[in-house]
């Protein structure tokens, strides 16, 4: 008898032990929902369940909140679409606390709009693509900058950022060949200018003989280029011939074109330039000789007389054939 009623005692005091686990794991659970702590409602729940494995309510709140967990997850993932779906579930097939209902359905409400915005947001980055994609720069690029300052945007920027790179390359792609066309049509156009000119210049220097000269002496000039490259190492043996070829060049012209003049002038007028070209000449030979002489003995001194030399022919061939050439 005295072995009967110490068991009994022993069960009772294990079930008082049991039942006071559970309620207290039933009633943090339920504080843990209130709170919107979902973790702490299901470990709560799972705890009751396993003190009590048949009963119902901690079987079903267990399930809720395991819902629940699911459902924070997937809007921190920003799956809201599926976060709905968990929401709805929740709402239709159990019997929740008021205060949890209505906050699944502030949810689910928040969700439908993030959705919408979603499906507003794949609207017109589909429209700017098209844009995009057709070649187009500044249209694309001002509406995409209206979409990014809209409130809404910040909240789903995540989830477009691929297709977002891809607009902004795209774009990027049309503006570089926009500037490229531009940049070829600008040139087109200057090197058809520069022709006409050309032409133009060509056809007012072949007018008429002083201009046929002017054209002579312009190639002269330009054709002095073939001698750069013995200035190229600057060494003087190679600098002196080129400076001797240039004034070769330039004496060669001012004869043709003083053989010309001879023909063109009257014998008073060429009696009249005969005395200025002697009075040029020994200006231009003094005055190579005067600028030589600063370099005393060196070789410089030869370079610097047949440059001036050079220089000044070549400007007395421009003054012959503007002031006297017809």
């Amino acid at each position: 008898m005295k072995r009967i009623v110490v068991v009994t005692f022993i069960v009772f005091f294990l079930t008082a032990c049991s039942s006071g686990t559970y309620d207290k794991a039933m009633e943090q659970g339920k504080l843990g929902l209130a709170d919107g702590n979902y973790d702490k409602a299901l470990a709560s729940f799972e705890l009751a369940h396993d003190e009590k494995p048949k009963d119902q309510d901690a079987a079903d709140y267990k399930k809720i909140s395991e819902q629940l967990v699911d459902m924070t997850k997937l809007i921190e993932e920003e799956q809201w679409r599926q976060a709905e779906g968990k929401a709805q579930v929740l709402i239709s097939q159990y019997e929740l606390p008021t205060s949890l209902e209505n906050k699944l359905k502030d949810i689910v409400a928040e969700l439908k709009n993030k959705q919408s915005v979603i499906l507003d947001m794949e609207s017109r980055l589909q429209k700017i693509q098209e844009m995009a994609d057709s070649g187009k720069v500044e249209e694309p690029a001002n509406e995409l900058d209206t979409l990014k300052q809209l409130p809404e945007w910040k909240d789903v920027a995540t989830q477009f950022s691929e297709q977002l790179s891809r607009i902004e390359d795209s774009i990027s792609t049309s503006e570089r060949k926009r500037r490229e066309i531009e940049a070829e049509k600008k040139r087109i156009e200057q090197e058809k200018n520069e022709q006409q000119a050309a032409a133009k210049k060509k056809e007012q220097l072949s007018a008429n003989l002083q201009n046929h000269y002017l054209q002579k002496l312009y190639a002269i000039k330009d054709g002095l280029s073939d001698l750069d490259y013995l200035y190229k190492n600057g060494v003087t043996s190679e600098m002196m011939e080129a400076t001797d070829e240039t004034y070769t060049r330039w004496d060669n012209a001012l004869n043709e074109i003083y053989s010309v003049l001879k023909k063109q002038l009257s014998d008073s007028e060429m009696e009249s330039l005969r005395v200025k070209q002697r009075s040029w000449m020994k200006e231009r030979d003094q005055e190579a000789e005067e600028a030589a002489a600063e370099f005393g003995e060196g070789t410089a001194g030869p370079l610097t007389y047949m440059s001036v030399m050079a220089q000044k022919t070549e400007e007395r061939c421009y003054e012959l054939v503007e002031q006297y050439m017809k």
